[in-house]
C-alpha cells in the first residue's frame, strides 16, 4: 500500500542528467543500501540487482512528455519498501512525484514509522525545486507581509493553483510562543510536502476574516489548503496537550501526517504511476515491432514483385525464343524432307512463305487426288498410269490436319490465358483487347475473338470461319 506521496514543481532550467545525478547520489550516497554505482547507460529499460536490493528505470515518452523514472525495491525482514521516482518533463512544467509503499507479510495492526523519501532533500538541497512566484518549494517557513492578505484570501476560496498543499497557521495570542507549532520544524518536516504559511499578527486574521466571509482559521487554528480546491482541513490543537502544556512536536506531526493522509486519498487519475508508464512503454515496444515487422513484409512484398516482374520479363523472353526456335525447326524439317524426297517433281516456289511444314506438298497432292477420283474416266491411260504412280510414291505430310485439331481445343479452352497460348502455340499472333484480335502468319488471315464465357457458344462458327481461310484440306 501506499504510504507516502508527493509531487514537487522543478524549475524550467532543470534536465534529465541532473535527475539522474540526483537518482545516483540519493542511492550511492545512503548508508542502507551497499550500492556503490549503478551500470546504468541511458537504455530505455533498465534492471540491476543488489544483493535483495532492486533498481529498475524506465526512460521513455508518454503522449508529449519525457518520462525518466527510477524504482527502488529495498526488502527489510518483513516488508517490503519501494519507492518510485518519476521525473515528468512536460510542454509546460517540470516535475517529479516521489511515492513510497510499503508491504508487509506479516499482520500488523500499524507499519514501521515512516520516513521521507532522503532523495526529496537532495532535490531542495540541489537547488532544483521550484523557486519563483508567490509560493517557492523550500525548506523554511513563508513568513506572510500586510500585501499578502488577498493571496491568503484567494488561497482559501480555492481560487490559486498551488505547487503543494498549504499549511497555513494563524496567530495564536493567548501562546508564548505565538503560533501552535514550531513553523521552523514544521517547514522542514514538510519540504516538499506542503508550503508552511505563517499568519504575521491579529490584525492580519483580521482582514483575512473579512475576504473569505469568516472561512480563515484563527486564535493558534491551523488550516491546511489544497490547489484549487475549496476543501480545506482545519488541525486544532486541543487534542496536542500534554500535562497542560501544548506538545508542539506532537502538533507538528498531526499536521504532517494530516497532510499526507489527504494527499494519499487524493486520486489523480492523470498522474503518472510507475504501473501505467510500464504499460505505456510496452505499448510502444510492440507498436515499434509490429511497425518493424509490417515494414519487413513491405519490403519482402517488393523484392517478390520485383522478383515476379524479372521473372516474367525472362518467361516472355524463353517464350519468344522458344517460339523461333520452333519456326526455324519447322523450317529444318521441311527442307529435310524436301531433301528426303526423290523422283519428286520440282516447282518453282521461290516467293511462296508455308506457314507450317509440308503445306505446299499437302495441297498438290489433296488437289491431285481430288482430280484423280473425279476425272480418271475422262482420263487417257498415260495421265492415269502417272497420277497413279505419283500418288502412291508421295504421301501428304499431315501436319496441317494436326494444326486444325490444335486450334480447335484452343477455343475450347474456357482459361483466357490458356487459350492465347494455346492459339500462339499454333502459330497464331494475338493482340489483347475485349475481344482479342488473332492472325494465323499473315495479318490477312486476321480473326475477332469473344473474351467473355457468354460468347464461347460461338467457338464453332469461328473455327468454321478459320478452317474456311485456311484449311487446304478442304472438298472442293
Amino acid at each position: 500500500m501506499e504510504v507516502f506521496t508527493t509531487k514537487i514543481r522543478l524549475n524550467d532550467n532543470v534536465c534529465l542528467d541532473d535527475i539522474w545525478n540526483i537518482y545516483q547520489s540519493w542511492i550511492t550516497e545512503s548508508p542502507h543500501y551497499y550500492i556503490s554505482s549503478i551500470d546504468y547507460d541511458g537504455e530505455e529499460s533498465f534492471h540491476q540487482k543488489f544483493g535483495e536490493v532492486e533498481i529498475k528505470i524506465l526512460n521513455t515518452t508518454v503522449a508529449s512528455d519525457t518520462i525518466f523514472a527510477l524504482q527502488l525495491i529495498n526488502p527489510d525482514k518483513t516488508e517490503i519498501w519501494t519507492t518510485d521516482c518519476i521525473y515528468i518533463e512536460g510542454k509546460n512544467e517540470k516535475r517529479i512525484s516521489v511515492t513510497l509503499s510499503c508491504h508487509s507479510s506479516d499482520y500488523k495492526k500499524v507499519l514501521p514509522r515512516i520516513h521521507k523519501p532522503h532523495i526529496i532533500k537532495k532535490l531542495i538541497q540541489s537547488g532544483l525545486c521550484y523557486t519563483k512566484g508567490i509560493l517557492p518549494i523550500s525548506d523554511t517557513p513563508i513568513y506572510l507581509q500586510e500585501k499578502d492578505t488577498a493571496l491568503c484570501a484567494k488561497l482559501m476560496l480555492g481560487m490559486i493553483d498551488t505547487p503543494l498543499p498549504v499549511v497555513y497557521l494563524s496567530v495564536d495570542g493567548f501562546n508564548p510562543n505565538k503560533y501552535s507549532a514550531n513553523e521552523r520544524f514544521l517547514a522542514q518536516k514538510l519540504s516538499g510536502i506542503a508550503h508552511v504559511l505563517v499568519e504575521p499578527d491579529k490584525h492580519f486574521s483580521k482582514r483575512i476574516k473579512t475576504l473569505t466571509d469568516s472561512k480563515n482559521p484563527y486564535n493558534g487554528y491551523i488550516g491546511i489548503y489544497f490547489s484549487k480546491s475549496l476543501y480545506k482541513e482545519i488541525v486544532s490543537f486541543e487534542d496536542c496537550y500534554v500535562g497542560g502544556i501544548l506538545d508542539r512536536t506532537k502538533m507538528s506531526d498531526v499536521i504532517r501526517a494530516t497532510v499526507q493522509q489527504a494527499l494519499l486519498n487524493h486520486d489523480n487519475t492523470s498522474d503518472y504511476s510507475w504501473s501505467s508508464i510500464q504499460v505505456e512503454y510496452h505499448r510502444k515496444r510492440y507498436e515499434s515491432e509490429s511497425q518493424n515487422a509490417l515494414n519487413a513484409k513491405r519490403e519482402c512484398d517488393a523484392f517478390i514483385d520485383a522478383f515476379d516482374t524479372n521473372n516474367n520479363v525472362k518467361d516472355e523472353k524463353i517464350a519468344e525464343l522458344q517460339r523461333q526456335l520452333e519456326s526455324k525447326n519447322a523450317i529444318i524439317e521441311s527442307l529435310k524432307i524436301k531433301s528426303d524426297m526423290q523422283n519428286s517433281i520440282s516447282f518453282k516456289s521461290n516467293n511462296i512463305c508455308e506457314f507450317y511444314n509440308g503445306e505446299l506438298n499437302d495441297l498438290i497432292i489433296h488437289l491431285l487426288s481430288g482430280t484423280y477420283k473425279k476425272s480418271k474416266d475422262n482420263m487417257t491411260t498415260r495421265q492415269k498410269e502417272l497420277l497413279d504412280l505419283f500418288l502412291k510414291s508421295n504421301s501428304i505430310v499431315g501436319y496441317g490436319q494436326e494444326l486444325i485439331k490444335e486450334i480447335e481445343k484452343a477455343l475450347k479452352e474456357k482459361s483466357l490465358p490458356a487459350r492465347r497460348t494455346k492459339l500462339e502455340k499454333c502459330g497464331f499472333t494475338v493482340q489483347k483487347g475485349s475481344h482479342d484480335k488473332v492472325y494465323f502468319h499473315d495479318p490477312k488471315y486476321i480473326f475477332t475473338l469473344a473474351n467473355s464465357p457468354s460468347e464461347h457458344r460461338g467457338d464453332e462458327n469461328m473455327l468454321s470461319d478459320i478452317r474456311k481461310r485456311i484449311d487446304i484440306y478442304r472438298k472442293i
